[in-house]
């Protein structure tokens, strides 16, 4: 495992703006950071959005100018969509005759709702793709979602060192160290953090604030009217 690297003030107010970037998106759907922000999905609603993110995640991954914060923010979002949908799976599958034979979990996630997802953003999630993939196998997915949850979505923009979607690929040996190394850091990671935070509020309220010319600029044409 590469020599664990924690990131500046400056380059950390950099990756928090594209997290509050992403946070911000709508389209093709709200990203998720929690349960509770699931929790006005279901169905085939939420069998659609894990999809398209799913695809959107995919594009990402192939575009070089992406930075490992967003990959990870996404990676993330797309193991609670998936735990989420499998809870759904395993309540459908204990509503079902015993003696039924059942599609498998990657298959039945795109039952009703493949149809719906956008033309362009099909070919991403084949079932072949889907069977594949990290998010949609329990125990790699529990392992990502444990990680986060202990270390927090902050931990998120220490890319060099944290690469969900290489996560799963880790010896034991090495996703020790990584654990160590961010509980041996956590004081360090979130004084520098709360310095970005505190940079990015004193810029935006450097944009707020009217300039000195501007505001002699006002006053002397509210003088010029009285």
């Amino acid at each position: 495992m590469p020599t664990f690297q924690i990131p500046g003030e400056d380059v950390l107010a950099t990756r928090m703006n594209i997290v509050k970037q992403l946070l911000s998106e709508t389209t093709p759907h709200k990203m998720v950071v929690d349960d509770e922000s699931l929790s006005t999905l279901n169905g085939v609603e939420l069998k659609v959005s894990f999809l398209e993110m799913l695809s959107k995640y995919q594009n990402a991954l192939r575009t070089p100018s992406v930075s490992g914060t967003e990959l990870n923010f996404r990676i993330y979002d797309l193991c609670l969509r998936a735990r989420r949908l499998e809870e759904e799976y395993k309540a459908y599958r204990d509503r079902q005759d015993n003696n039924k034979v059942f599609c498998p979990f990657h298959v039945w996630i795109r039952i009703d709702a493949i149809e719906r997802v956008e033309p362009e953003m099909r070919l991403g999630v084949s079932k072949k793709k889907l069977l594949k993939d990290p998010t949609v196998v329990t125990t790699v997915r529990n392992r990502i979602i444990d990680f986060v949850v202990k270390h927090s979505t902050d931990a998120l923009v220490c890319e060099e060192a944290i690469k969900l979607n290489k996560l799963p690929a880790l010896s034991e040996r090495n996703f020790a160290q990584l654990d160590s190394a961010l509980c041996d850091n956590k004081a360090i990671i979130a004084e520098r953090l709360e310095k970005a935070r505190a940079s990015i509020r004193s810029d935006h309220g450097k944009e707020q604030a009217p300039s000195q010319d501007q505001g002699q600029g006002q006053a002397t044409t509210a003088g010029a009217k009285k």
